[in-house]
């Protein structure tokens, strides 16, 4: 999990560069906004095998859109939902594109 501890610091010595070119580095991160709206898409078990579907909604968007799951196992209405909600809950670090290296 990225929300622990930091768990070593890195200096420009341990990075592999190449020797003939001394560059130096930044690391570039875009991040994107959590979506407001998480849909479930699931396995009904007590409805016969059909598609169910389950969702959550932050009480104040922040302008993330929405995202789609598809569980492709049997689930309950309560259990989907607990996944839609912890979805929605996951830390934005999670969802962040790792960062890019780039020479300067």
């Amino acid at each position: 999990m990225r929300d622990g501890p930091q768990q070593a610091d890195l200096a420009g010595d341990d990075l592999a560069l190449p020797d003939d070119q001394p560059a130096q580095l930044s690391a570039a991160r875009t991040l994107q906004a959590s979506p407001d709206i998480i849909r479930v898409r699931y396995i009904d078990g007590g409805a016969d095998y059909q598609t169910g579907a389950a969702g959550a909604r932050r009480e104040t968007p922040a302008g993330g859109g929405s995202a789609d799951l598809d569980l492709p196992i049997v689930l309950d209405q309560a259990f989907a939902e607990s996944a839609a909600w912890r979805a929605l809950r996951q830390p934005d670090a999670e969802r962040d594109q790792p960062p890019s290296m780039s020479r300067r």
